[in-house]
């Protein structure tokens, strides 16, 4: 919505301010996701579904992987909406389908479940290159930021840090919560000593704010002593 209001009053700046930022936003939470599935893979299909599904771990990360891949320009397909180009939605969309049939039909009967997963993380892959270079020709804009870095070191850090830990007691469903738990205020704690957290980034919260009538004025001062 905020998109769509500021391309009809033509704020090309606060435009590609906003698309870049709520592509930062994807890439910081999805990495958590993504950390966590690297991370306890084995407990996680130990805990839901038993020893006996453990093999499943790996298909698990690569899925993990491929869902990441393929959600970070989630906001570029919001741009697509915006500029009201559904029918390169729609031939995205065929091109999973298709893609995915296929893929499945070869590497399932010889790698198995393995095989299904890489079918389906490919096939997001190839629908997060199509989203990119569609919203690239139409706005010129590339999403992606140059504190990215900051953010894959703060997640780095963390993750070396949490799978040190992790070593000295055994996970079940009380230890995993408290340790993803750690996880994030770990990597929460680091993106705001790295400074990760820009301008930008209050702007949105504001936004949702006035959206939402939240009061997230809090979280703009506490955020703002970091920028």
């Amino acid at each position: 919505p905020v998109l769509t209001e500021l391309y009809a009053k033509n704020k090309n700046d606060d435009f590609k301010i906003i698309y870049k930022t709520i592509t930062k936003w994807i890439f910081v939470i999805n990495l958590i996701l993504l950390s966590i599935f690297y991370l306890f893979s084995k407990p996680i299909i130990t805990i839901l579904f038993g020893i006996d599904y453990i093999a499943g771990a790996t298909s698990l990360v690569i899925l993990a992987t491929g869902y990441f891949i393929g959600y970070l320009p989630g906001a570029s397909q919001s741009v697509l909406l915006v500029f009201k180009k559904t029918k390169l939605i729609l031939f995205n969309t065929i091109i999973m389908i298709i893609g995915n049939i296929i893929l499945n039909i070869y590497l399932i009967p010889i790698y198995g479940i393995t095989g299904a997963a890489i079918a389906t993380a490919f096939i997001f892959i190839i629908r997060a290159i199509l989203l990119i270079i569609e919203s690239f020709l139409i706005t010129k804009i590339i999403p992606f930021k140059i504190n990215y870095f900051k953010i894959i070191f703060s997640i780095a850090i963390t993750s070396f840090l949490i799978k040190y830990i992790s070593r000295y007691y055994q996970l079940n469903i009380l230890t995993l919560f408290l340790t993803i738990s750690l996880l994030i205020l770990i990597y929460g704690s680091l993106l705001l000593i790295t400074k990760s957290f820009e301008k930008e980034d209050i702007m949105i919260i504001r936004e949702i704010q006035q959206k939402t009538g939240i009061n997230f004025s809090k979280i703009n001062k506490f955020l703002t002593r970091f920028i």
